[in-house]
């Protein structure tokens, strides 16, 4: 099922929407509580803008990709269940919700930095897979606070296609810009 509105969607406070695999445009201007709800071996592209202070929650096994600007979505976005992939910029947090999920900053087919207002990691241990190239390489960026990566968590390295890394270079992956802040924590 595709969902597709030209004046794209208002979420009231109280209210929920919850969009179950399928295809979704336009806009989502969210008060309330968005779910993307994707189950295993599926994947939803979203690539319109999400602003609001509402909550936005990721369930199930499958992998949302976002792109572009969503800084106007001010509210916590919780990773769940699956994949949160893509080049894109949160507005607020990025909270994890469960072990075992996967957070993939960048496309399938090239590198690119996924940036959020803060990282929640709760403890709990997350795959992060990141493609690189010879000159860079795909990045988490944290813009406030602190960030702690839980013991038992997994840094994936992919090669981006058409392309390889280069031996002698380091790759910046996750990074904590605010100043004074730090990362903590290693990736097996």
């Amino acid at each position: 099922m595709k969902l597709s509105f030209a004046n794209g969607y208002d979420i009231a406070g109280g209210a929920k929407m919850t969009v179950k695999g399928g295809a979704i445009e336009g806009n989502i201007v969210n008060a309330g509580t968005f779910v993307f709800d994707i189950g295993a071996g599926k994947a939803l592209a979203y690539r319109d803008t999400m602003s609001g202070g509402g909550k936005v929650f990721k369930e199930g096994d499958g992998k949302i990709l976002l792109s572009g600007d969503h800084s106007g979505a001010t509210g916590p976005f919780t990773l769940n269940g699956g994949t949160l992939g893509g080049a894109f910029t949160w507005g607020g947090g990025l909270i994890l919700g469960n072990n075992g999920t996967t957070v993939a900053p960048g496309t399938s087919d090239t590198v690119g930095t996924l940036s959020v207002n803060r990282f929640n990691t709760n403890g709990k241990t997350f795959t992060l897979e990141v493609r690189v190239m010879a000159d860079r390489s795909d990045l988490l960026e944290v813009r406030k606070g602190d960030v702690s990566v839980p013991d038992g968590s997994t840094l994936k390295v992919v090669k981006a296609i058409g392309s390889g890394w280069a031996s002698e270079k380091i790759y910046t992956v996750l990074v904590a810009r605010e100043n004074g802040k730090k990362v903590e924590g290693t990736f097996k």
